[in-house]
């Protein structure tokens, strides 16, 4: 639902049909109509794509191709946030010398491109502009907003329809 919700952001800016496919993968596993191992090896080959492109896009667009891609991890039963403690990312310190960040320190734009899950990226790809790389407080409470009272509860719903 994440993912679908920012596609518009990702078709404005690139006329590619990689996350259009993945948002479909996704609904088929959870459909229970394609295999998890399939699933992921394409998936899998369409994150290098993704990142093949990820270049000529501004960071939204590329978020919302991410929030795709992670929507197909996540369908196939993979914790996007089970390493993520183990992502390190290096900074000059005042000092002189460098420091480590945990994953779990990372800002959310940070997150939503290395790690995190389809949500977060397609939080960021919601919340920051086709120029800034940073979210606006504002829209990204939007999107929480939405993702609380809309999306959740029509995950539940689907959930609960599905045939067991």
């Amino acid at each position: 639902l994440a993912a679908e919700r920012v596609m518009p952001i990702f078709e404005a800016a690139s006329d590619e049909d990689i996350p259009r496919r993945l948002i479909g993968l996704a609904k088929d596993v959870l459909a229970g109509s394609l295999g998890e191992e399939e699933a992921w090896e394409t998936a899998n080959e369409a994150h290098y794509e993704i990142g093949g492109i990820g270049d000529d896009l501004p960071l939204n667009a590329f978020c919302a191709a991410t929030a795709a891609s992670r929507a197909v991890i996540e369908a196939c039963g993979h914790d996007p946030f089970a390493n993520l403690g183990n992502f390190m990312r290096f900074l000059d310190s005042d000092e002189g010398g460098e420091q480590t960040l945990s994953g779990t320190e990372w800002t959310d734009e940070e997150l939503a491109e290395v790690g995190g899950d389809a949500a977060s990226s397609a939080a960021v790809a919601f919340s920051c502009g086709e120029v800034s790389t940073v979210c606006d407080p504002l829209t990204l409470l939007t999107f929480w907003t939405w993702w609380l009272t809309e999306a959740i509860p029509q995950a539940q719903q689907l959930a609960s329809s599905k045939p067991a």
